[in-house]
């Protein structure tokens, strides 16, 4: 059974999937022929089987390509595949605002701001971010500023790391910050930095300091 002809007289064979239950496969049918008109086999609703959630999947798929360059085209679609598509078309054209215009409590909005401002090596997009922990959130302001830091090896950026400490790493009592300028020391080679390092105790069991541990890292070498 042939369902339809996508580009170039291609014939899509479908019948390996099931009308009533199997949407993303004709999903998937329609992607590879290029052919939309395929997702209208199936029941006229927005569930994951449904026709509907097949078209706004396509054409969430068709927008990020590159010969769309307009953000405002994803106000065609529902929300979920409008979110999707902004933030696609953010990544893609170096822009902020589809960012700005996807839902606060979305699950790719903060990634949205992270990820271009790694992209643009923009500090500015790290403030759309929440302040909150980064024992709670990994997209949050100050993991934004710590990996821009890294990445543009700028050590000012470190100082908008907050001084909570690190329950992620492996560096003892060492604060977010402290690991933002230990980082940064041993990857510009800089023993200076260390001196921005706290004069914790490094933990319950060794007295000596962050910052001397820090310093160690070249005594070492």
């Amino acid at each position: 059974t042939l369902l339809g002809v996508g580009w170039g007289g291609l014939a899509v064979n479908v019948t390996t999937c099931s009308f009533n239950r199997d949407g993303r496969c004709i999903y998937y049918k329609a992607e590879k022929a290029h052919n939309i008109e395929i997702c209208n086999k199936l029941p006229e609703n927005d569930t994951k089987d449904g026709a509907l959630y097949c078209r706004e999947r396509y054409h969430a798929k068709e927008y990020s390509g590159s010969s769309y360059t307009d953000w405002q085209i994803c106000n065609q679609l529902s929300n979920g595949w409008k979110y999707s598509c902004l933030y696609s078309m953010a990544l893609k054209l170096n822009d902020a605002t589809p960012c700005d215009k996807m839902a606060s409590d979305y699950y790719l909005t903060d990634t949205c701001y992270s990820e271009l401002s790694r992209k643009t090596k923009n500090p500015a997009l790290c403030e759309k971010l929440p302040d909150v922990s980064a024992s709670e959130e990994y997209n949050n302001r100050g993991n934004c500023y710590h990996d821009l830091a890294q990445l543009m090896k700028d050590p000012l950026l470190c100082n908008n790391v907050p001084t909570d400490r690190d329950t992620r790493g492996t560096r003892g009592n060492a604060t977010q910050r402290d690991v933002c300028f230990l980082i940064l020391a041993e990857q510009m080679r800089d023993p200076s930095l260390c001196n921005n390092v706290s004069l914790t105790p490094y933990s319950e069991h060794n007295p000596q300091t962050i910052r001397d541990s820090c310093f160690n890292i070249f005594d070492a070498q």
